[in-house]
């Protein structure tokens, strides 16, 4: 059936993803969503594709796409609230409504306050969700989570460890290097900071960056 070979093309996309094929994870997630133009799981895998890249506006159209099809899916909706957060000059009526919305359906976050319409606060109420999703093991969204909350305050610099951990259990060691730095910027003389920074730049095979960090870091 289309459906099945829908189901088999996802499969060709997450392995060319993982090998960092996306031109190539692009076109058959593009197949998958032609053998299933009903499904939602083609269209999610390629929005999140799209915000790996950076893609705001396509990612933000296909978690739009999806969330009409099928409601309550905690990474298409943080990754929705994300394409929303980046856009230029945002609408932040939408994004507040979207995080109650969240709150609503979140048991285990709703002790949290529910005063989103302070931006700042939100940025707090968002690390403190990416925190609470880590622990229950749900990486993808906890990365998501921490990543909006960034965004909307890039001065949070527990939440920005917090993300370049997640990023780093990833392998996504560049992408960890950035908020490392960022936090770096600010606290110049944080020497845990400067640890994992060349933990980072060890596995990226940049040896001599490394050393120079475990150098600032305090000898460890």
């Amino acid at each position: 059936s289309k459906p099945g070979f829908a189901l088999a093309l996802l499969n060709l996309g997450y392995i060319a993803k993982t090998r960092g094929q996306l031109d190539e994870a692009e076109a058959i997630y593009r197949r998958a969503i032609e053998c299933d133009a009903e499904g939602v799981e083609a269209r999610a895998n390629l929005g999140h594709l799209f915000l790996g890249q950076e893609r705001f506006a396509e990612a933000g159209a296909l978690f739009a796409e999806v969330r009409q099809r099928q409601q309550g899916l905690l990474d298409i909706d943080l990754g929705y609230l994300l394409t929303l957060l980046q856009v230029p000059r945002r609408d932040w009526a939408v994004c507040e409504a979207l995080l109650r919305e969240l709150k609503g359906r979140l048991a285990d976050w709703s002790a949290a306050s529910d005063d989103f319409a302070v931006v700042s606060i939100a940025a707090l109420r968002l690390g403190e969700l990416g925190a609470l999703l880590l622990r229950n093991k749900l990486h993808k969204c906890a990365e998501l989570a921490l990543w909006a909350a960034v965004v909307l305050d890039a001065d949070l610099a527990d939440v920005r460890r917090l993300l370049a951990e997640v990023l780093f259990a990833q392998g996504n060691y560049w992408k960890a290097v950035a908020q490392l730095e960022a936090v770096l910027l600010a606290a110049p003389q944080d020497g845990q900071t400067f640890r994992r920074l060349g933990d980072c730049y060890q596995q990226l095979g940049v040896q001599e960056a490394a050393e120079m960090c475990y150098a600032r870091s305090g000898g460890s």
